[in-house]
């Protein structure tokens, strides 16, 4: 972890090569941490729940982009402990979240979801290789000569979530994105926008038309969502990206393969 002025950097690292993920103190121990803009709200594996001693005060039920629902038990506050610095979310859901991934994978004790970021402008840098948090004021003098995206900032949950949805268009319609830096695949399209004849088997070349970005050709699965489509790893992967969530803005660099051509 760095630190420069008021900023602190926290280094990201692949979790199963596929996931952003970092370590924190969380109950007074080392937990892994995934990092996951589409997550909604912050979320705890019923193990560290039961440690921080979270009583259930209800359920939380929302939808993936499939469609599938999945319901946490709504619990406390949570802080994660970053060295420098510290994140505090003051209502977290509990799911257990072994069961939500492969068994074989190693043991995840929370998903820090953009909730937990409300508040505190931050960068993603290049390829979802760390998070810088800083002042709004170095937020600003940083993105001055970067692309400011057109964005809706979302409160799912019961108003308890945070999601991103990034303005574009495809085949001239105009569409919503949700930012998504747990999807490792590529882009995922909505079949039922009408720009597709059959669900994908694989990823095909799309043109899109990104708000403040311009275009983009990339490989997309067009399969059935229940929103427009999200942008994963693959809009991540040679760009960095700021967002300043209670101000409702976002920018973006070029991918690094123009900067340097530029």
């Amino acid at each position: 972890m760095t630190t420069r002025r008021d900023a602190v950097t926290v280094p990201l690292v692949r979790y199963q090569e596929l996931l952003p993920s970092f370590t924190a103190i969380v109950a007074g121990a080392e937990r892994r941490v995934l990092f996951d803009t589409g997550v909604g709200i912050t979320t705890l594996s019923e193990a560290l729940a039961t440690e921080l001693g979270h009583a259930p005060e209800g359920q939380l039920t929302g939808p993936r982009m499939s469609g599938e629902l999945v319901t946490l038990v709504r619990g406390g506050a949570a802080t994660f402990d970053l060295g420098a610095t510290t994140l505090e979310v003051e209502v977290t859901g509990s799911v257990a979240l072994q069961g939500l991934l492969p068994p074989d994978w190693p043991t995840v004790d929370a998903v820090l979801g953009l909730d937990a970021l409300a508040t505190r402008p931050f960068a993603l840098e290049d390829g979802c290789s760390a998070i810088t948090l800083m002042s709004e004021a170095e937020l600003e003098d940083r993105v001055r000569v970067w692309d400011e995206l057109t964005i809706d900032v979302r409160r799912p949950l019961d108003g308890l979530g945070l999601e991103v949805h990034v303005a574009a268009a495809w085949g001239g319609q105009p569409i919503w994105l949700e930012l998504d830096t747990g999807n490792a695949s590529e882009v995922v399209l909505n079949e039922r926008l009408g720009h597709a004849t059959a669900t994908a088997t694989a990823p095909r070349t799309v043109d899109l038309e990104i708000a403040g970005l311009g275009s983009w050709a990339t490989e997309a699965w067009v399969v059935p969502l229940i929103l427009d489509g999200n942008l994963g790893r693959t809009f991540f992967a040679d760009r960095t990206v700021a967002l300043d969530l209670a101000a409702g803005r976002m920018w973006a660099t070029a991918p690094r393969r123009d900067r340097a051509r530029s």
